[in-house]
């Protein structure tokens, strides 16, 4: 009998992407369609990943330190399919248009632990149906939803702390 599993090779991102001794990841122009970011990057640096159009997915070493996305990290990654952050537990901030126009995405899983979620950070994700706000989310910014034409399950985890919901944070336009 053959059992033929799918196997993705995910590729570390070479360290010359990245400043402060591993700590910010500055840009990425690989165009592997798996990359692992290193658990030594803090902070993923505004456009990072932008347009790059190999982008499928991307992981992270054991225990990440990242605590921030900055603005357009990964917005216009047309092939992105999944956002699992879920392993990234110091993560606070997810920036202004981080991940817009991801249009092939089909699930983000975010971490406990995140803060923020700022205006566009999502939007114009056209494929996912479903997100589940963590808990400890204070802020959802204007816009961080919209566009998502497929969203029809919002999700709040009990005991959320949100303070702070502002206009058309889930409008489909």
């Amino acid at each position: 009998m053959l059992i033929i599993v799918n196997i993705l090779l995910y590729k570390d991102i070479d360290s010359s992407c990245y400043e402060n001794d591993g700590k910010t990841l500055k840009k990425v122009n690989d165009t592997s369609p798996y990359l692992i970011i290193s658990a030594k990057c803090e902070k993923i640096a505004n456009s990072c990943f932008s347009n790059l159009k190999s982008l499928e997915s991307f992981s992270f070493e054991e225990n990440p330190n990242l605590t921030t996305i900055e603005r357009s990290c990964f917005s216009s990654c047309s092939n992105l399919q999944i956002i699992n952050l879920s392993s990234c537990t110091k993560l606070t901030t997810i920036s202004n248009y981080a991940f817009y126009g991801c249009s092939k995405v089909t699930e983000i899983l975010l971490p406990n632990g995140l803060k923020e979620i700022q205006s566009d950070a999502f939007q114009s994700n056209s494929e996912i149906t479903t997100i589940t706000i963590p808990s400890s989310v204070e802020k959802i910014g204007s816009r961080a939803f919209e566009k998502c034409s497929k969203l029809t399950n919002v999700i709040f985890a009990e005991g959320l702390n949100l303070t702070s919901l502002v206009n058309y944070v889930f409008f489909r336009n």
